[in-house]
């Protein structure tokens, strides 16, 4: 993978203060098309996941022997995957995300985890390419259509980056963030009126407006 060469939108988006997705800790359970004595049930997970939430040192080891227990259950993957992240392990937290998405492609997080996970490496077309698999599974997540916005725009997709920056907006008018970068983007695709206007907009948002109510700072 290559990072793109992102100008002046690096500034832009240290503005911004990305707010990317978080999945809830014990959403979709139960592995799909799993039945009987030995398929993998919600309290199965909840100790691990509780280990993994408070930031104990034994949630690696209890999402392990879940993976052994239950090697074709996409979670263990999952959060395994986002330890090795949050210990700087990039390549080793991309393979185990990418396993989860394998085992359990109809799992929208994954594919969010995995586009937060490019987009912090730089890598924007990855994070793009990431948030349009996850938009598919979960098309009623409006930040989600905000970061897709972002990563196109940092990937050099001018056409993507506005048409999901709009979907956005259009459920989202008061996200004075959202209006900024929207200027910028109409800005550098050369409709300057159409970031004067946005820009207008922006000055009378309360900065205080600027965050969807379903926004959750992504934690590794």
């Amino acid at each position: 993978m290559r990072r793109q060469n992102t100008g002046g939108w690096v500034t832009a988006i240290a503005f911004a203060a990305l707010l990317p997705w978080s999945a809830p800790p014990l959403f979709g359970l139960q592995a799909p098309g799993s039945r009987g004595a030995g398929a993998p049930r919600a309290a199965d997970a909840r100790p691990a996941a509780r280990l993994f939430a408070a930031q104990r040192p034994g949630a690696a080891a209890a999402f392990e022997a879940l993976r052994r227990r239950y090697p074709h259950w996409w979670l263990p993957e999952y959060y395994l995957g986002r330890l090795a992240a949050r210990r700087q392990q990039p390549v080793q937290a991309a393979l185990r995300l990418m396993t989860a998405a394998r085992l359990a492609p109809r799992q929208p997080q994954p594919r969010a985890a995995l586009a937060v996970l490019a987009g912090r490496q730089g890598f924007w077309a990855d994070a793009t390419r990431q948030w349009r698999r996850y938009l598919r599974l979960a098309p009623r997540d409006l930040s989600a259509w905000r970061e897709l916005a972002i990563a196109a725009q940092m990937s050099h997709q001018e056409r993507r980056a506005l048409a999901a920056m709009r979907r956005y907006l259009a459920a989202q008018p008061n996200d004075a963030v959202g209006q900024y970068l929207y200027a910028l983007m109409l800005q550098g695709n050369g409709d300057l009126a159409g970031a004067r206007a946005a820009l207008a907009r922006t000055g009378t948002l309360s900065r205080s407006c600027s965050r969807p109510r379903s926004v959750h700072r992504f934690r590794f």
